[in-house]
């Protein structure tokens, strides 16, 4: 059986791709960051960038970004529920 493979699309994981991946990340990232500002308001703003930061810092060298928000988004949640119970 002969099986002819579609060919790769030549703008797949170029430069620009990549680029625009980050963009849409990053996007991601910052919509998060006004949301738990709005669901934490006992957190200081501040604070909540913080914990953003650090749980997307976790990974920088994951090269499989496309999860990220999400995974992201589960961890500084849980990190924010935990300062809000202890600042009630």
């Amino acid at each position: 059986m002969d099986v002819t493979w579609p060919r790769v699309d030549p703008r797949v994981n170029t430069e620009e791709s990549k680029n625009v991946a980050q963009t849409t990340e990053q996007r991601m990232i910052d919509q998060l960051l006004e949301r738990l500002v709005t669901t934490h308001p006992t957190v200081p703003p501040e604070r909540v960038a913080e914990v953003v930061r650090a749980v997307h810092a976790q990974f920088d060298d994951r090269p499989l970004r496309e999860y990220v928000p999400l995974f992201v988004e589960r961890g500084a949640k849980r990190e924010l529920g935990q300062l809000s119970t202890i600042d009630a």
